[in-house]
């Protein structure tokens, strides 16, 4: 999963997890579960815009009293960063104790002792998702967090 993740906060989470509290709904158990589907709105809007159906859901990661759930490209496809954030033009040198850049390009195989790289034009995919569909996000969030509860509410 790469580094650069987008995210976004649910507001009034503390009011409904005293509430949840209340019905007998363990928040720290649920809230797992109920954002798997808002994450995989965003998998699935991302990988619409993206250069290719790379883009993957993480497993939720609790850090504290905060949950968060990585959606960017599998681990394969790292490169895509440079699709969502562009790159300036760069030059590409050898590792240290190498003595030239190997590659394979459009023609095979390329060896050079430095690479003029033109740069990445910026096309975001992954901001786009989150902008766009946001509020399909939530909304799957929120089901699933009715769903948890009435499955409660039934024992």
């Amino acid at each position: 999963m790469a580094t650069n993740k987008a995210a976004f906060k649910v507001q009034g989470i503390d009011d409904l997890t005293d509430k949840l509290r209340r019905l007998g709904v363990d928040m720290r158990k649920a809230l797992p579960t109920a954002l798997m589907p808002g994450a995989e709105v965003i998998e699935s809007g991302a990988n619409r815009r993206a250069p290719g159906p790379h883009v993957v859901t993480g497993k939720p990661q609790r850090k504290g009293d905060k949950v968060s759930v990585a959606v960017g490209p599998d681990k394969e496809h790292w490169f895509y960063r440079f699709a969502e954030f562009g790159a300036r033009p760069h030059e590409i040198k050898p590792r240290r104790g190498r003595q030239a850049v190997a590659f394979t390009g459009q023609a095979g195989a390329v060896v050079r002792r430095v690479v003029h790289h033109p740069g990445v034009k910026q096309a975001p995919f992954l901001r786009p998702a989150m902008d766009e569909d946001r509020d399909k996000a939530i909304r799957a969030i929120r089901d699933e967090l009715a769903h948890i509860i009435e499955r409660i509410a039934r024992r």
